[in-house]
């Protein structure tokens, strides 16, 4: 009866080992009074270090509309990775923060609340993400278990 409670407890962790996630969401650019537009090699970038910062492998980002061609859309985001293996039991702070001169607020909070959710080594401490002016900031303090 022990081994097979040593072999499911094995298992049970072993099965979110590099489990596949998909995340889609469009973002509409509505951030207090102004409506803010984004190129999509911005956003695949930004989408794509988050991802690796939250420990994600395989990472495959794709973004549509957005401005291209004398023209602007909503950005669309299509992301799929594999969630990190966690090793061990040792845990990271990480501040993720926009930068005061360009915070592009909505779109990374907007991106940042989307990918949280699939990470269950992911838990939230402090956030900022109230972007009412174009000038707003985002601040997220979260611990990631590794």
């Amino acid at each position: 009866m022990k081994k097979l409670i040593i072999l499911f407890s094995l298992f049970s962790s072993l099965a979110y080992a590099g489990e596949v996630k998909q995340v889609s969401f469009t973002y509409f650019g509505n951030s207090g009074p102004n409506r803010q537009f984004y190129a999509c090699d911005y956003v695949e970038a930004q989408a794509e270090g988050f991802l690796e910062t939250f420990g994600a492998t395989r990472i495959e980002v794709s973004c549509t509309g957005g401005i291209q061609n004398y023209s602007m859309s909503p950005v669309s985001v299509r992301a799929k990775f594999e969630l990190p293996q966690v090793t061990g039991s040792s845990v990271d702070e990480v501040v993720l923060e926009g930068d005061s001169f360009n915070p592009n607020c909505g779109i990374n909070s907007k991106i940042i609340n989307e990918f949280v959710k699939m990470f269950s080594t992911i838990k939230i401490i402090k956030k900022s993400d109230s972007c009412a002016f174009q000038s707003s900031n985002y601040s997220f303090k979260l611990q990631i278990q590794r």
